[in-house]
């Protein structure tokens, strides 16, 4: 049985290496995962939730927390792996990419760093410890066309996201599972994945919804992941004069994707 590792740092990354991992059960996996990886039967040396950092304020309190899962993903690529997957998170990946290089090991790049947004100094670094990009921007191909060669190629898939997107309810069952009168016009608040964007961002959207609803017979939704569910309960309990529903996967398949079909505009943090 082959075995991949697949290192991922986002939610984001965590929906597209879930849908990879179940369109290829004869693998054994084993990576850094989210919930949707794990569910989807991949082994966890270390979960998303305790790694996902932004900006040098998050990275500095988890920084020896994060060199400590690196350790443990070298050493996974010491025990033996045919293939290493990494989507997205540079910072991390780009090292890992390195040391499966020196190992001999075959690596792929699934969902590279944004190069034509953040700058091209990292596309040698990509290039020479990636055998292959799997991108999901068109115009991507043009920006590596000169470093494709035979050590290095780039395939072009299309945004994993058309293929994922599913809702499946009508606005009649998705008001009627949450108890929202017609009357009430719908307006979510997605204020990300991360500890901190929630924290910081969350407040300012309820505040805002405060204001709205003094104008407005408003409903505001709040879909959320597991591992900042509890901290988004605690903020929304702090406007209980508010019209709120918090949405997670308990309620809805695709929480967020019912939220943005539903709502009549949606506010949404990256």
């Amino acid at each position: 049985m082959k075995r991949i590792f697949i290192s991922v740092g986002e939610i984001s990354g965590d929906n597209y290496a879930s849908e990879l991992i179940k369109r290829m059960p004869d693998v054994q996996w084993i990576g850094i995962t989210g919930p949707k990886m794990r569910e989807a039967g991949c082994q966890s040396i270390d979960t998303i939730e305790n790694i996902s950092v932004v900006g040098i304020t998050e990275a500095i309190p988890k920084y020896f927390h994060i060199k400590k899962t690196f350790k443990k993903a070298v050493e996974e690529l010491d025990k033996g792996v045919d293939l290493l997957i990494v989507v997205d998170f540079p910072g991390f990946n780009l090292k890992l990419l390195e040391e499966a290089k020196k190992r001999g090991i075959k690596t792929v790049y699934f969902i590279a760093p944004q190069v034509w947004a953040w700058g091209k100094g990292r596309i040698p670094k990509i290039v020479k410890n990636t055998d292959v990009l799997i991108s999901i921007w068109p115009f991507e191909k043009e920006i590596y066309k000169d470093y494709i060669g035979k050590n290095f190629k780039l395939e072009y898939v299309g945004h994993p996201l058309l293929d994922i997107i599913k809702t499946e309810e009508t606005e009649e069952s998705f008001r009627k599972k949450l108890k929202i009168p017609e009357d009430k016009t719908l307006i979510g608040f997605l204020p990300g994945s991360r500890e901190s964007e929630v924290k910081t961002l969350l407040p300012i959207m309820l505040r805002a919804g405060k204001r709205l609803s003094e104008d407005f017979s408003t409903h505001f939704l709040v879909p959320i992941t597991e591992n900042v569910e509890n901290l988004a309960k605690e903020i929304i309990s702090s406007y209980k004069d508010l019209s709120v529903s918090l949405i997670t996967k308990k309620d809805f398949t695709y929480p967020s994707y019912e939220v943005l079909k539903h709502s009549y505009f949606s506010v949404i943090a990256s």
